[in-house]
């Protein structure tokens, strides 16, 4: 009848049985505990539509309320006799809320009307402001909440940042030792920057391959320096993992992650696996794909942003060295877990 789908973590199903509604809640962990649901079960109840018939076993809240132990579609909705029309939940008789309508916000109107528990009299704005700074307070990130906007100008200047930050704290001699592998680079903004920039040799891994790599401010910089593109780092368009090339990974005098999604671990792995050093700013998750991580101290599956920095930060050379966290000055996900082994641990 309706589907609330709050997180990957959590989602509500409103069901009629023989008239009666019914709510199946389905969530992948209990104050850090993995449920029997887990993940699998959350990401069925996103993918029910209204109009489906779904089955599902659990154990009851109360009356009218499923905890959710398995799930699964029994029969889709025939779009052919026409769209099932969603039944939202009847308002709850409860009494005013002092938050903001999130409806209100995002449409400019709300289907409750005046029966609507949440304020629609705020400044949209300084809402929107206050809970940009909250997401960034729950993404670990205390130290710069005031620091940096969150422009467009300020995420471009990532690159030039983690740039400056790998020659301030590997340096340039440990950098220029082979070329740095910039796994997952997308356009390769940081290659450019290490390589045209700093003189630093580096190869740009990224299996997308991109008609025009090249930004306007880069174009202009070779232009100046009188290069032609032939000057830009070198791609390869390869996915890492099982079959990449291991004498590239071998050679190289570090590998580093911006942002890199999937090859993110694969980097931190390779470099404590051949004792290279290793830079990554963690950003999305992927619970769903890798559903064997589990938080070194919680026990629980890997499945938030804070959380997988605590699990790469968990990791360990064999040969001894350190793997640090660092917070780079600029908006979004910024913050860095980096290592060198032994022999190249900085002072």
């Amino acid at each position: 009848m309706h589907r609330r789908c709050l997180s990957k973590k959590l989602c509500f199903l409103d069901v009629v049985v023989d008239e009666t509604r019914y709510c199946l809640v389905a969530k992948s962990n209990c104050d850090g505990v993995a449920t029997a649901c887990g993940l699998a079960g959350v990401k069925a109840a996103t993918d029910a539509r209204v109009g489906d018939t779904v089955r599902a076993a659990g154990a009851w809240e109360d009356a009218t309320t499923l905890l959710v132990d398995v799930l699964a579609v029994v029969e889709r909705w025939d779009n052919a006799c026409g769209p099932f029309a969603p039944v939202p939940p009847p308002p709850s008789a409860k009494g005013p809320v002092d938050e903001v309508c999130k409806f209100w916000v995002n449409t400019g109107a709300c289907s409750s009307g005046a029966a609507c528990r949440y304020a629609h009299d705020r400044d949209v704005a300084t809402w929107v402001a206050s809970k940009k700074l909250e997401r960034r307070a729950l993404r670990g990130q205390p130290d710069d909440l005031a620091a940096h906007d969150e422009s467009k100008s300020s995420k471009a200047a990532r690159h030039c940042v983690v740039a400056e930050f790998l020659l301030k704290h590997i340096g340039r001699e440990a950098l220029g030792k082979g070329p740095v592998l910039d796994v997952g680079g997308g356009r390769g903004g940081l290659a450019f920057e290490l390589q045209i920039i700093h003189g630093i040799e580096t190869v740009l891994v990224e299996p997308r391959v991109y008609e025009s790599r090249l930004t306007r401010r880069q174009r202009k910089i070779l232009r100046k320096r009188g290069a032609g593109e032939e000057c830009i780092p070198r791609h390869v368009a390869a996915a890492v993992g099982a079959g990449f090339d291991e004498a590239l990974v071998q050679g190289c005098s570090m590998l580093v992650g911006l942002h890199a999604d999937q090859a993110t671990e694969w980097v931190v792995d390779e470099a404590i696996r051949l004792n290279k050093p290793f830079c990554v700013l963690p950003c999305c998750v992927f619970p769903s794909l890798f559903q064997d991580r589990i938080h070194p101290e919680t026990g629980a599956l890997v499945v938030s942003h804070q959380d997988f920095v605590e699990y790469l930060l968990a990791k360990r050379y064999a040969c001894g060295g350190e793997i640090r966290l660092s917070i780079l000055p600029f908006a979004g996900r910024n913050q860095c877990v980096w290592g060198v082994p032994a022999r190249d641990t900085p002072e």
